[in-house]
């Protein structure tokens, strides 16, 4: 801790350390005692408690819990606290939309929210505020789903820091039934922050909604039916089954596998708009969805939200994942092809010992043994390695083409996980090199299919790019870090406690003290304001118990019937 002429924190940034390092009453003392006690420049435990309970107290921060999950009170007093620290510490950034011409769109028009009209997407040169919704699942033990909100606004926007953890339940199954009852109730609160806007420094903007995550949850989301089904992209139209039976629908929409082919027709909101007031809440899993193929367009379950497509992201570190994996797995293919089954095993054990003792890289114990983190951006820009174990496995031309493919990818990762502006040059280099990567393996590789994944950094991540500035700065990678910290600490926290596992000092959303608990059910009724909605149009929410029915009061708030 600073002493002397530097600055110190205050007990209140001294509270908000404890709880983001989660440092007890017991370890704070001792670090004090060992640091020079009174000349250490730490509060005692006696100082910082009152501060402790001020921070909780602050409506951003206000956690209900129950016997199986925790929610966070308020999204909207969590993401306007966010974005006043953010301004505070001078790390709010403005996001600005791209134009055709690829510049950015400045913001000369205030909000003004029309509150008698349908929700409608605000013009790009509306003052907003860029937010990211995601959803992980998974945990040690039992599993858990964690909703996630953060802000590209920001110096760092892959920062665990001012990442938002609504809510932490128990999650077996992540389709859409499940989703509708595990986080259909915040839906509601999202559509109310698009439809009336957040204030950021005493000034109203509108909020531009993006919803990333991996493709599995994407697709639950959007009541999408698979990456096997008819028209398996959640961005575009386009057709990933040939035969008689789509000759109609491939010409109409185009063809998944032909990667040089740009997508002829791309989804719109309202198309999901159309399927979520066809599908309804009675929607079963068990029956025939009342909407004909070309209706429904493989929508077959009501979405939870009517997002706009274009900006669901393409979540850039599960590309990076996916795409490292398939050009490890073509040269051992092309080994099998080329001398059979032994000499698969051959190019499999030389990359495997290559990876383990050149590029240092072991592949992880879960996810089916594959690599994750810094060890695949390690693989990225050494493919060269694993190329050259592979001299004299394969034919001369696929092993030039693999060279080359290392090499293009090397570039394409670079920029798909920066979380910054990429200038315009570097943007049109993207294009370029993603309209020539996929088509260039397949003329070499024939066996290779273009799966969802493949088909969305090829077209889909480009335009996103072209149009946003950026996609690291929309990535997953502050999910997975709140995931890794929940985790590593799910043993030793309250659960009231978990968010402030993900929050640092100052920060919205999470709690400095133990949470509201349901040991006082009147702070309790207080906490579900903010989680239900009785908005007409809002589809498959979790039907609340009696005792927790909301009813609007005279004031326009809402409040648990009994709540005073």
């Amino acid at each position: 801790m600073p002493t002397g002429r530097q600055h110190r924190l205050s007990p209140r940034e001294q509270a908000l350390f404890m709880t983001k390092h989660q440092l007890s009453q017991t370890k704070w003392s001792g670090l004090r005692k060992a640091l020079g006690g009174k000349d250490s420049g730490l509060a005692s435990w006696e100082v910082i408690r009152s501060p402790m309970r001020t921070a909780t107290a602050e409506p951003g921060r206000q956690v209900w819990t129950d016997a199986r999950e925790a929610h966070l009170v308020s999204l909207r007093d969590a993401v306007e606290c966010t974005l006043d620290e953010l301004v505070q510490s001078e790390h709010f950034r403005e996001r600005y939309v791209r134009g055709p011409d690829g510049r950015p769109v400045p913001h000369t028009s205030t909000y003004l929210p029309t509150p008698e009209l349908p929700y409608e997407q605000h013009a790009d040169n509306v003052a907003d505020v860029h937010l990211c919704l995601w959803l992980d699942k998974g945990g040690r033990g039992a599993s858990t789903a964690k909703l996630v909100v953060t802000t590209p606004n920001q110096v760092y926007p892959m920062s665990r820091s001012h990442s938002i953890l609504l809510s932490t339940m128990p999650c077996s199954s992540d389709f859409n039934k499940d989703l509708h009852e595990m986080i259909g109730p915040w839906m509601g609160d999202v559509q109310a922050l698009l439809e009336s806007g957040v204030t950021v420094n005493g000034l109203l903007r509108a909020v531009c909604l993006f919803l990333t995550g991996d493709l599995q949850f994407l697709r639950c989301f959007l009541g999408h039916k698979g990456a096997s089904c008819r028209l398996p992209c959640v961005w575009c139209l386009v057709v990933g089954r040939r035969g008689d039976a789509n000759v109609e629908a491939l010409a109409a929409f185009g063809d998944i596998q032909d990667a040089r082919q740009k997508p002829k027709r791309l989804r719109t909101r309202k198309q999901l708009q159309y399927t979520i007031e066809a599908l309804g809440e009675d929607c079963n899993d068990d029956l025939l969805i009342p909407l004909t193929p070309l209706e429904h367009l493989s929508i077959e379950y009501p979405p939870l939200l009517d997002v706009e497509p274009c900006q669901i992201v393409v979540a850039p570190l599960h590309l990076t994942l996916g795409v490292t994996a398939i050009l490890l797995r073509l040269g051992v293919e092309a080994a099998a092809l080329c001398d059979g089954l032994p000499a698969a095993r051959r190019a499999a054990a030389a990359i495997g010992a290559a990876l383990f003792k050149d590029v240092r890289v072991r592949p992880v114990p879960y996810h089916g043994g594959g690599f994750a983190g810094r060890e695949s951006h390690r693989m990225e820009v050494r493919g060269s390695i694993v190329c050259d174990t592979l001299e004299g496995l394969i034919p001369a031309q696929q092993l030039a083409a693999l060279r080359t493919a290392w090499a293009a990818w090397a570039g394409v990762a670079r920029t798909l996980n920066r979380a910054e502006e990429i200038p315009a040059g570097e943007v049109s280099e993207f294009f370029l090199a993603l309209e020539r990567f996929v088509p260039d393996l397949q003329v070499i590789f024939s066996w290779l299919s273009v799966s969802p994944k493949l088909h969305a950094l090829t077209h889909h991540a480009p335009t996103f790019l072209r149009r946003f500035g950026s996609l690291g700065s929309y990535a997953e990678q502050a999910l997975e870090a709140c995931h890794a910290c929940l985790q590593q600490s799910a043993s030793t926290v309250h659960c009231g406690l978990v968010f402030g596992v993900v929050r640092p000092a100052g920060a919205a959303g999470c709690a400095g003290a133990p949470a509201v608990g349901a040991e006082d059910p009147e702070q309790r009724a207080n906490a579900q304001v903010g989680r239900r909605r009785g908005a007409q149009g809002q589809v498959a929410l979790r039907r609340p118990a009696a005792s927790e029915q909301v009813q609007p009061s005279s004031d326009g708030s809402r409040r648990p019937q009994g709540a005073s």
